[in-house]
């Protein structure tokens, strides 16, 4: 059986911050994970390696494969200023 590595260990993998990793699980479009417990995940390397080559482009503007639209963890933006 492949080692599993925790959040943390995954986020320094990949260079992301563990907060990412954790919006990825909650909203989608991160990489594969395994929950072990209620309050336990953890990913495989080989998950991550797949997530990263799926995320390959060759210039800014290509989509990528024609695979579903993977959602960013969206942040919230302030509505202050803005006419109603």
């Amino acid at each position: 059986m492949e080692p599993l590595v925790s959040t943390e260990e995954a986020s320094e993998l990949i260079r992301l911050r563990p907060q990412t990793l954790r919006a990825y699980r909650s909203r989608g479009g991160g990489p594969d994970f395994i929950r072990l417990a209620m309050n336990r995940v953890a990913y495989r390397t080989a998950d991550l390696e797949k997530w990263i080559e799926q995320r390959k482009r060759r210039s800014t503007c290509d989509p990528g494969p024609s695979a579903p639209a993977e959602s960013a963890p969206k942040t919230r933006r302030s509505t202050a200023g803005r006419a109603a």
